[in-house]
């Protein structure tokens, strides 16, 4: 039986790293959704999902992120673009980590001698972020239990329930369910990696802060220089519109400060060129300033 399950973790790793064959990918689909349905029946409390790279996550059917990540297809291209862009001894930093998605694939990619700064304002979704680092044995991943803004101060977050946790935003609550106003406090991102950082170069920044992306990117000096870290950010107008922005703001911002933009394709990854601003319901960008580093993977 452990070998089984043993056998069942290498091969959905492999199907998130896309080595595994595409005639096999019915037959993992529907264990992924069994494993699901026994997690609703009550069957089973929690489930423990390999999310790439290694890594892994403990989920409870009363989180918003349980059901597409055990779908598979959460984020599945931004994770491929992650563990392709990070190698050992690298920093990232995670910006609104949420219950460490990114962070654990990160901290798998940069290895001992890399940092990962994980950034999350809420301390309930912080403790379930360390459990995460505790699970996956990180040691190399730190939490910065703080909000990122334009200025230095203390702002209201609006904190999910268990089933919104992913929702957590310094904007009025745009999507249904129960939200509790609470003091935080933020800094500056030139703050937070003179804080942390110590003059390390940073290979990248990972911002999804549900419409407070503006706000992240006009605290960092860092995004305006020629070898500024490269970005995932996300585009969502309607959080956007929320936080008095939109995605034609922030593709203005990005470009202004020199960054060419793409969008991830969410499943494999690979980047579609964006050249003028759109509005996105939901998509992540890549933004770099040098493009040509990643031409084998951008497609028209």
């Amino acid at each position: 039986m452990a070998y089984s399950k043993f056998k069942l973790v290498r091969g959905l790793q492999k199907v998130l790293s896309g080595k595994l064959p595409d005639f096999l990918f019915p037959l993992v689909e529907k264990i992924r959704y069994r494993e699901w349905h026994r997690l609703e029946r009550g069957e089973i409390t929690e489930i423990f999902w390999p999310v790439g790279a290694g890594a892994k996550l403990r989920l409870h059917k009363d989180s918003f992120l349980c059901r597409p990540i055990v779908r598979g297809k959460f984020e599945l291209g931004e994770r491929k673009l992650l563990a392709r862009l990070l190698k050992p001894g690298d920093v990232f930093v995670d910006v609104g980590a949420n219950i460490g998605l990114f962070a654990v694939i990160a901290g798998k990619c940069v290895g001992s001698q890399g940092v990962v700064l994980a950034v999350e304002p809420s301390l309930p979704t912080c403790k379930i972020l360390q459990s995460q680092l505790d699970l996956n044995k990180l040691q190399n991943v730190k939490i910065c239990q703080v909000g990122i803004s334009k200025e230095s101060g203390e702002l209201e977050l609006f904190q999910g329930t268990n089933i919104n946790d992913t929702f957590n935003s310094f904007s009025p609550p745009i999507w249904e369910g129960e939200y509790t106003p609470t003091k935080v406090p933020v800094i500056t991102f030139d703050s937070l990696i003179a804080q942390h950082l110590a003059g390390r170069p940073i290979r990248l920044v990972k911002i999804d802060t549900e419409g407070w992306e503006c706000q992240v990117l006009a605290g960092g000096s860092i995004f305006a220089r020629p070898d500024a870290p490269e970005l995932i950010i996300e585009f969502c107008d309607k959080a956007l519109l929320a936080s008095a922005s939109s995605c034609e703001a922030l593709y203005n911002a990005l470009r202004s400060l020199g960054y060419t933009t793409f969008v991830i394709d969410m499943e494999n990854g690979k980047l579609q060129p964006l050249n003028q601003s759109r509005e996105f319901e939901y998509a992540n960008v890549f933004a770099t300033k040098s493009p040509d580093r990643h031409r084998n993977f951008i497609v028209s």
